[in-house]
């Protein structure tokens, strides 16, 4: 049985400039041909409000869109895999240039792609726009990135009530402007996608889970890192759902310090009494990722400083403390992709990938606890006898 039927016009109105001067395609529509329309005489009636614009386009999803908070930035490479389109493109151009003589290629370039595209994200409202890109040409290549700011929506999974569209990922869509300064049909229609390649960049993130030799950590409220493990070899794990679900290149991780030793000298003077030369880069981690059940050390540099006397600064050796301390650039490329859902990701004996994780390798006394001990009882002991 015949569900749908439709037929496409392709219009070109002259008065639409600068496409009227080059007779080129002004907007796509469509008419629904079985319930806009009936059959007399074996011929299809219609009228020109029966059509309806259908600006084309594609529509993406995909994990790499799981955004829900944060400052987002979004990056999608389409690779052409042919340059039919790059000889379109460079031939309007050079017919555009004969009716406009006084304007540079680059600003052809700027007014043909400024405004070339439609943007919309699934949030949970339904479809929202996106109000600025930037769209470039490299090569056979076009590259269009665009930023979401902290306020903006978390874009949501797809819903059928509201999208129209079923999937278990977010969804982009991208359709030809037909307000733009020269419809985008007129010069992708030839463009064969060859691949896309989307890339984002997060900042800001802060719904974390955080475990440690004591479980999962309430974040909301200031904690203790390592739970009550001092020794060397205290760990903390961390993961995030969203990054949990794509492949990471890098992450960076920061951490907000509370009473932190306030002198001058920092921890140089804290443990100066232990006459172990402890200061304040005696403080290292190495950071691991989690594939298959297993911890491995993350490629390229793996041994961080836990303290800091500047953000990006390792710490001075016996300098005040800062009271932030950033992890920059750890790699993570090696881990791949977890496969648990929202509701079931955490961090237990039987995870299999999604967390990175930091041991304390050093000073061998750990934060000194048990040295801490001896000193106190051998004080006591000292101070007693003095008095006796």
């Amino acid at each position: 049985m015949l569900q749908d039927a439709c037929s496409l016009y392709f219009e070109r109105e002259k008065r639409h400039l600068p496409a009227g001067y080059l007779y080129y395609i002004t907007d796509v529509r469509y008419k629904d041909l079985l319930r806009d329309s009936f059959l007399r005489e074996g011929m299809f009636e219609y009228s020109r409000e029966s059509r309806f614009s259908c600006s084309p386009g594609i529509l993406i999803t995909h994990s790499s869109l799981l955004l829900h908070e944060g400052r987002r930035e979004i990056t999608l490479l389409f690779d052409s895999e042919n340059d039919g389109w790059e000889r379109e493109f460079e031939a309007i151009i050079r017919k555009l240039s004969v009716h406009f003589p006084q304007w540079e290629e680059e600003k052809f370039i700027y007014k043909i792609l400024s405004s070339a595209f439609c943007i919309e994200v699934t949030t949970a409202r339904g479809w929202d726009p996106i109000a600025g890109y930037v769209l470039k040409k490299e090569r056979s290549s076009l590259r269009l990135t665009f930023m979401l700011e902290e306020s903006f929506l978390p874009i949501f999974p797809c819903d059928p009530e509201l999208h129209s569209f079923t999937s278990s990922y977010p969804a982009l869509r991208i359709t030809a402007n037909p307000d733009a300064w020269l419809y985008s049909y007129s010069w992708l229609s030839c463009f064969l996608l060859g691949r896309i390649v989307i890339r984002t960049r997060v900042k800001g993130i802060r719904n974390v889970q955080v475990y440690n030799h004591l479980g999962r950590v309430d974040v909301t409220k200031p904690f203790h890192l390592f739970g009550y493990e001092t020794r060397k070899g205290a760990w903390f794990a961390v993961g995030n759902y969203e990054m949990s679900r794509k492949k990471v290149i890098s992450a960076d991780l920061e951490l907000t310090w509370e009473q932190l030793p306030e002198d001058p000298e920092g921890l140089c003077s804290y443990y100066r009494a232990y006459g172990l030369s402890i200061d304040n880069d005696s403080f290292r981690m190495t950071a691991r990722y989690l594939n298959d059940y297993n911890w491995y050390p993350v490629t390229g540099e793996s041994s961080y400083y836990l303290f800091s006397s500047g953000i990006g600064q390792a710490p001075l050796s016996n300098g005040r403390l800062s009271s932030v301390t950033s992890f920059s650039h750890i790699c993570t490329e090696r881990m791949p992709p977890s496969e648990t859902s929202e509701e079931e990701y955490d961090y237990h004996i039987g995870t299999r990938s999604g967390f990175l994780s930091f041991t304390l390798d050093a000073p061998a006394m750990g934060f000194g606890e048990d040295i801490y001990r001896s000193l106190f009882s051998r004080d006591i002991l000292r101070n007693y006898r003095k008095s006796a």
